[in-house]
């Protein structure tokens, strides 16, 4: 079992220290080196508005009570990539290990990647797509460490300013998701009689996926589901 506390104190070595990480950092760093040495990734990357989910949010958040979770932009990304599944519910699924077919799963179970300073773990959500945004904003406002491996990964990489990047699959899975930080730019306005431009917030998705398992169109597919359930977030909330 890994260590209370976290890791232990570095130790220093003449110019360099050395310091040992917890088990799940390096159970997951070997799982890492093993996903890309077995499973064929490619990434897809899509650039999507994020204010009215902002927008959305700032008015549910207005009616909580003390005691409720609020609401994060994150819980929202959280809960649009679990829609996405029923749209395209081929990415919810993995390579078999005996390398005779596909299995797709009927529950989304998503894994949240969490990295803190030295040391990185994952949480699960179980069911994710049966659940609502107040649901889903109490697993993510008290993160649980979890072993469990679930059927589709997520890490945010926003909060610490990151544009994007390029997630490594966390076997079995096919795809994992990497979310970015939000940046205001500034865009035409197609409302005609108004100014040309206005300013708009937007983050940079990118999704890997395991091209034995989904091709290039499936994951572009499931891309675009994600990206209107985000940017349409009232009709998530129906």
């Amino acid at each position: 079992p890994p260590p209370p506390g976290g890791p232990p104190p570095p130790t220093s070595s003449g110019s360099a220290s050395s310091f040992n990480t917890i088990y799940s950092s390096s159970d997951l760093a070997a799982l890492s080196v093993q996903s890309k040495r077995e499973v064929p990734h490619y990434y897809l990357t899509v650039d999507i508005s994020v204010s009215a989910a902002l927008s959305v949010r700032s008015s549910l958040n207005a009616g909580l009570g003390e005691d409720d979770a609020g609401i994060s932009l994150y819980d929202f990304l959280i809960m649009s990539a679990s829609r996405a599944m029923s749209v395209v519910p081929s990415v919810n699924a993995s390579w078999l290990p005996d390398g005779s077919g596909v299995r797709v799963y009927s529950e989304c179970d998503i894994n949240l990647i969490i990295g803190t300073p030295g040391n990185t773990s994952t949480m699960l959500i179980p069911s994710a797509s049966k659940l609502g945004l107040g649901k889903i904003a109490e697993y993510t406002a008290s993160p649980s460490p979890s072993s469990s491996v679930g059927t589709f990964s997520i890490v945010n990489l926003g909060a610490f300013g990151v544009k994007t990047g390029s997630p490594i699959i966390v076997q079995p899975q096919s795809c994992g998701l990497a979310l970015g930080s939000v940046e205001t730019r500034v865009v035409p306005n197609p409302v005609p009689g108004g100014e040309i431009y206005k300013y708009e917030d937007y983050i940079t998705a990118t999704l890997s996926c395991d091209h034995r398992v989904v091709d290039g169109a499936v994951g572009a597919e499931w891309l675009q589901a994600f990206k209107r359930g985000v940017e349409q977030p009232n009709s998530m909330l129906v």
